[in-house]
């Protein structure tokens, strides 16, 4: 049988109500090309509450809860014409706002108190689940949901996120030094419980209200997060489970990198500048091999946190390598995430393998193969040799979950500085649609420091560009409307690695600054000017440059690349500025 691979499509905006969208967005053409490229299923975010009814709480169930489910009955229907299966993925039970009416009529089922990493339900009460009644409420509101949506292939569970959704969320005895911390603050009724019990009682309630409606609902429990409940292979949760439950891993958690110096960097993010699979994830699927439990592998492939405001980091030579290892690992199941799925080369060689009855043998040939399919009238061992360049140069990435989630790398081409000292403002987090105006990069810089961040951008920056050279020749003879957009993309990304340096190297220069510092802020704001007029054109050919799929909006546009070429051309001739300083 062919492995499942649930995909989701690009256009659809996990944070802006996905469900009650979902008709518009994923229309005949869009589940078209989606079964056309290999794929059996799609899946979209919800929250229980919002989606299903509930005789428990009967205040969760508003009108638009059925505009939800009719989207979903209609979208299901659609998807139907192409063999496709629709899941829901869940986060349960999902905290409420510290200010919901909730807590007023239930103010004993309040539970730990949080800050999620989403802006939604940012400080926020878990729905404690030692009250009955939030368990009864999981199993009664899924029943209801596969009542009202009856052909709902299944659900994807998340029990450890960025969100607040029970009273050990973000504190276990896992942690010692977290949980002593956290310990007062806890839920008096859960803090001496077991995150095993509490994790494993929910996904069995969902399952339990799942199975006595549809028997057959595929129920898939994802991994993430995990570690903060209990050891590898979490055979306490898994044992604990309903049989029936699958279980979904990300295949570069807890991967270990080790660079030419011996240095040892943590993987525990999509990356694409390690292939994996880890050691987590080779003892977690060995586990549930010996378990005969059924796992699928999430594969973020078309571009990660790394850079994730382009469509895609064209390294097949990576990606070739990370589907490879995976289908060997003879998974029940593949899933994509939100960000990673615009189409693009990297997708195509995963999802040609995946057509394939037997795995290609040789690298070099099969994405030379997928070149002059792609590219049509391409020099393939051209564009092969360029690929390996840029392989070369994503492997030197300073692969850091502060530096991705807080530092500028992903809106560099935007990001304006000033001369003088660090002011000491905050970086916002990169996924949430927020302001891009802080200056104290250090906090960026846990893991690598500024001087390391310089070097390893500008070589990145470098190989990258010699990688080019030989794109540029290899697409020559393709049609404009097949490699521009390809070209633009591969050529704004050395752009942003060259920015990255002149960034940090300018908060070096803030952070000890002295008069005289301002001659190298100036140089180094003029090679800043370069960069970003040589990125203007490109952006204003590729709209989709700059867009963060996650936040859901554009954090480099050509507006604000204008706006930041007309900041800097303001410092470096306005005398009345510099004599400040």
């Amino acid at each position: 049988m062919m492995p499942q691979s649930i995909f989701r499509s690009w256009k659809s905006k996990i944070f802006f109500d996905e469900i009650l969208h979902a008709p518009q967005v994923y229309t005949d053409s869009e589940l078209k090309r989606i079964k056309e490229a290999g794929h059996s299923g799609i899946w979209l975010a919800g929250i229980l509450r919002e989606i299903s009814y509930s005789d428990i709480f009967t205040e969760f169930n508003q009108e638009k809860n059925k505009q939800r489910q009719k989207a979903l009955n209609i979208l299901i229907q659609r998807a139907k014409k192409y063999d496709l299966n629709v899941f829901v993925y869940l986060v349960e039970p999902r905290n409420l706002n510290v200010s919901d009416p909730f807590w007023k009529k239930y103010p004993e089922i309040k539970g730990t108190f949080g800050t999620a990493g989403v802006i939604e339900y940012e400080n926020g009460y878990a729905m404690c689940t030692s009250d009955k009644r939030v368990i009864d409420f999981l199993e009664n509101s899924t029943a209801n949901l596969f009542k009202m949506v009856p052909e709902l292939k299944g659900l994807i569970l998340v029990t450890a996120s960025e969100h607040m959704h029970h009273c050990l969320s973000f504190a276990t005895p896992v942690w010692p030094e977290i949980y002593r911390k956290q310990y007062p603050d806890l839920c008096p009724r859960c803090r001496d419980k077991s995150p095993v019990g509490i994790v494993s009682e929910i996904i069995n309630a969902i399952a339990r209200g799942a199975f006595s409606v549809k028997t057959d609902a595929e129920i898939i429990a994802s991994v993430w997060g995990w570690t903060w409940y209990e050891e590898l292979p979490h055979s306490k949760i898994i044992d604990t489970l309903d049989f029936r439950i699958a279980v979904e891993s990300f295949f570069e958690k807890g991967g270990v990198k080790k660079e030419k110096s011996g240095r040892q960097i943590r993987i525990n993010e999509y990356a694409l500048s390690y292939v994996g699979p880890s050691k987590y994830n080779q003892k977690l699927f060995s586990f549930l091999k010996k378990r005969n439990r059924r796992f699928y592998i999430r594969l973020v492939l078309g571009t990660t946190h790394e850079l994730i405001t382009v469509p895609c980091i064209p390294v097949p030579t990576q990606v070739y390598k990370k589907v490879i290892r995976a289908i060997r690992l003879k998974p029940y199941g593949y899933m994509s995430f939100t960000f990673g799925t615009m189409p693009c080369i990297n997708l195509k060689v995963f999802e040609k393998i995946l057509k394939m009855k037997t795995l290609p043998k040789n690298q070099r040939k099969f994405l030379k193969e997928l070149a002059e399919e792609y590219f049509p009238g391409c020099n393939p061992e051209m564009v092969y040799k360029s690929w390996l360049y840029f392989a070369s140069a994503l492997n030197l990435y300073p692969f850091s979950n502060a530096l991705m989630y807080y530092g500028p790398i992903c809106y560099a081409l935007a990001y304006k500085q000033y001369p003088g000292p660090v002011k000491g403002e905050k970086m916002n987090p990169t996924w949430l649609p927020l302001p891009r105006d802080g200056d104290d990069l250090s906090s960026v810089c846990k893991d690598y420091d500024e001087k390391t961040i310089i070097q390893r951008f500008e070589k990145m920056s470098e190989h990258w560009q010699k990688g080019l050279t030989y794109y540029r020749k290899a697409l020559e003879n393709v049609p404009n409307e097949k490699k521009n957009n390809e070209l633009s993309v591969a050529e704004i990304i050395p752009l942003i690695f060259s920015s990255v340096a002149h960034i940090f190297e300018i908060h070096l220069l803030k952070k000890n600054w002295q008069p005289e510092n301002i001659k190298p802020f100036l140089q180094t704001m003029r090679k800043e000017l370069e960069i970003c007029q040589q990125a203007l054109p490109l952006v204003k050919s590729n709209k989709l440059l700059g867009y963060h799929i996650e936040a859901g909006m554009h954090l480099f546009s050509a507006k604000l690349i204008k706006g930041k070429i007309r900041h800097i051309k303001n410092l470096l001739r306005t005398n009345k500025i510099l004599n400040n300083y």
